[in-house]
């Protein structure tokens, strides 16, 4: 749904919206996704307008934010 948090890294199969991916990119500017055009997405983005259905490709410590997350943590501590 909209201004909800994506929880896995997936695949749109269902309809179409606006992604904030700025947690993980740093971009400002949203980045439109739907299974017709840039389908995949990643956990921790944002949906911005519109519900999707997400097919799961990853998710938990096997998501693109938690493997920059320890990339982070690891760097920290050397």
């Amino acid at each position: 749904r909209a201004g909800e948090s994506i929880a896995v890294d997936g695949e749109v199969i269902a309809g179409e919206s606006l992604i904030d991916n700025g947690l993980l990119t740093g971009e400002s500017a949203p980045r439109r996704v739907g299974p017709l055009m840039e389908p995949i997405v990643y956990a921790g983005s944002v949906n911005t307008s519109a519900p999707i259905e997400v097919r799961a490709t990853a998710t938990g410590r096997e998501t693109r934010a938690a493997k920059l997350m320890r990339i982070v943590e690891d760097a920290a501590t050397r």
